[in-house]
């Protein structure tokens, strides 16, 4: 499994900056090569949520779905693309 990690300092409280963080909707402003996040759940927040967003890859834009697992709050989550991944190129 890849782990991917990177890290900054931010000079809010935890949780306004939890929260926009996991908004996956926001992720654009932040996430270069990510875009058209759309909730594929009515949850859109914590376990069993699910995305679909475009994401530049090797040079092509594809489709993805992906459900957030393991969500903590203020803490973090882990992510599983669903098996309808690349689902457009």
């Amino acid at each position: 499994m890849t782990r991917i990690e990177r890290s900054i300092l931010v000079a809010a409280p935890l949780k306004e900056v939890f929260e926009y963080e996991f908004d996956l909707r926001k992720w654009p402003e932040w996430f270069e090569g990510v875009s058209d996040f759309t909730p594929a759940t009515e949850t859109d927040h914590g376990n069993g949520a699910r995305y679909v967003y475009k994401a530049q890859m090797m040079g092509m834009t594809v489709t993805l779905e992906t459900e957030i697992q393991d969500y903590v709050e203020n803490q973090g989550w882990t992510s599983r693309a669903t098996p309808q991944n690349f689902l457009d190129f």
